[in-house]
């Protein structure tokens, strides 16, 4: 099916019957398109603009002053054109990219494969050549260090795949080649993750084409008489073996719930601990590792000494002591429901209650192992040291780490328990009557912004002195709107789906929610992050949970000086 897409002149893409919002996200999407095209395809031609693959370095001034000024063109229009609907720059994007399309893995070829790809959503189209490029510009912007707190990076891992998987199939397939340094099957596995498909093998098997196409020639046989694990376990293995690399391992744990139990032929089958468990689409977030490494200069060896296990070397320096609530992931509704009392209003009030935990445990302790304040380190470890993508100049710059000083005073006005030594004063914890005040600024300021008041309180039957006394909301307000905007909208994402945890040693890190109190921190020859290991009731072997970032643990600080200290991982 895929040759037919390929050799087509234009594919046409419906993505089903328009709505208001989809209607302005692609006039939008047009418009920002028309105003950067000079400057965007200029660069693009010459190869200087790799949208979103690499991310930040190929900011522009330029292209960040034109993305500014038609968004400030937007708001004036969004106030004159839009205000009565409640449509925001953020609502109808999402309504748009949200739809069941963007997320299916069988409709991926469709756009992959062709030559020219049009959207047409009711009676409005847009091509893919113009939308991945306006969307794509605006995804530089928000990670760009003039972020503003719209969510258009919320759609960077998209862009990501679908322009990735484009621009590799179309280069092998063309008679000029062109090969791409770093491309390797494991990338092509995690590129394909957060697609959709209703039996879990499709996976792997959705992305079989592609792997082919792309000249992964030894690839498993496709056998839909196989189990979910044996398909799994088999891609994983291949990937490792092709690429020489454990980079899949950072997948593992981050799924939103525990690696469920398939049915098999042979009764019930579970996942080997080292193979992440693809089905799920949804993942917390994750670590860049290519940031770290933690263990040194290492190098990688590994082998498979048996059906389902994984031989690595490594060693066990400190274990997991306490573990804080988990920051939850977003509600799985659409946007209209998102915006009704009763979904956002439990998942704010969650999101704070598992920051306040966070912070007392790290504010609760005595100074740091490695003599810094424990705030400072609290601020760099729910920042992850301002590593936000995967090349060395995907960094949060000085101005936005320092943001999380206020971000962390208005936390802690929620509970007054937090303790305010420990470093505390410098963010002026104890001033709690303070920072009170600047939430009620920040919630009365916010109040007069036609689009925040279309958001929560335009419905029919909304009271809204409930949810204006709801702490949760008042809180989230204040984090969102009250100047630590940009560390605010980082720590939301770099913190999802996660939680954070002490150790013994007295170090603490942040983790996927599959960690608990007992497990051990690891360092795996040739591995860039800590790995969370916990050893089997049987004695025989090791479950792997998952990568973790540890405070003064990511740059070799720990890892032995002689190879003779490592000892055997066998995982199961």
């Amino acid at each position: 099916m895929g040759e037919i897409y390929f050799k087509a002149e234009r594919v046409l893409i419906w993505l089903g019957e328009s709505t208001f919002e989809s209607e302005a996200a692609i006039r939008y999407l047009h418009d920002v398109y028309v105003l950067l095209e000079p400057v965007v395809v200029g660069l693009a031609s010459r190869g200087q603009l790799a949208v979103p693959r690499r991310g930040l370095e190929a900011v522009q001034p330029n292209i960040l002053e034109a993305i500014r000024r038609r968004r400030d063109e937007f708001q004036e229009q969004n106030r004159q054109r839009y205000h009565r609907e409640g449509v925001t720059e953020a609502n109808m994007l999402t309504e748009l990219m949200d739809r069941r399309w963007f997320q299916r893995m069988w409709m991926l070829q469709e756009l992959v494969m062709a030559r020219s790809a049009t959207f047409l959503c009711g009676e409005s189209e847009i091509s893919w050549a113009k939308l991945s490029l306006a969307l794509g510009a605006l995804v530089v912007y928000d990670q760009s260090p003039e972020l503003t707190g719209m969510n258009e990076a919320n759609y960077a891992p998209r862009l990501k795949l679908y322009q990735d998987l484009r621009t590799q199939v179309h280069q092998h397939m063309s008679p000029i080649r062109t090969d791409f340094v770093g491309f390797t099957m494991s990338w092509v596995l995690t590129l394909g993750r957060p697609l959709q498909c209703s039996k879990p093998k499709d996976k792997m098997y959705g992305l079989h084409g592609y792997l082919r196409a792309l000249g992964f020639m030894d690839l498993p046989r496709v056998d839909y008489g196989k189990s979910v694990p044996e398909v799994f376990t088999e891609y994983t293995r291949a990937a490792m073996l092709h690429d020489l690399s454990a980079e899949l391992l950072y997948e593992v744990g981050s799924a939103k719930d525990a690696p469920p139990a398939f049915e098999s032929p042979g009764g019930i089958a579970r996942l080997p601990s080292w193979v992440a468990d693809w089905s799920s689409s949804r993942c917390c977030a994750q670590v860049n590792h290519e940031h770290f490494a933690a263990s040194g200069a290492s190098q990688l060896t590994f082998e498979f000494p048996g059906p389902g296990r994984l031989r690595l070397s490594g060693v066990v320096i400190d274990t997991v002591r306490a573990c804080s609530e988990t920051v939850p992931q977003r509600p799985e509704q659409r946007l209209n429901d998102l915006m009704e009392p009763g979904v956002y209003l439990p998942s704010m009030e969650q999101r704070v209650r598992a920051w306040v935990s966070w912070l007392r445990m790290a504010l609760g302790e005595g100074e740091y192992p490695t003599g810094e304040r424990t705030v400072d380190v609290f601020q760099r470890t729910i920042l992850q040291d301002g590593a936000v993508g995967k090349l060395p100049e995907h960094r949060l710059p000085a101005e936005v780490m320092d943001e999380a000083s206020s971000w962390v005073s208005l936390l802690a006005v929620h509970d007054e328990d937090v303790p305010p030594g420990n470093g505390a004063s410098a963010y002026q914890l104890e001033s709690h009557e303070l920072w009170r005040h600047r939430v009620n600024e920040v919630l009365e300021y916010t109040l007069t912004l036609p689009a925040f008041h279309a958001a929560y309180f335009s419905s029919p039957g909304v009271d809204p002195r409930p949810i204006l006394a709801n702490p949760g909301f008042r809180t989230m307000t204040a984090l969102a709107n009250g100047g630590p905007m940009r560390a605010h909208n980082w720590i939301l994402r770099l913190t999802t789906g996660r939680r954070m945890f002490r150790t013994q040693l007295g170090y603490f890190g942040t983790a996927p929610q599959s960690i608990r109190t007992g497990d051990s921190v690891a360092l795996i020859a040739g591995m860039k992050l800590p790995m969370l290991v916990r050893a089997l009731e049987d004695g025989d072997g090791y479950k792997l949970v998952c990568p973790a970032f540890v405070h003064g643990m990511m740059h070799g600080e720990f890892w032995p000086a002689h190879e003779g200290a490592l000892s055997e991982f066998v995982f199961n």
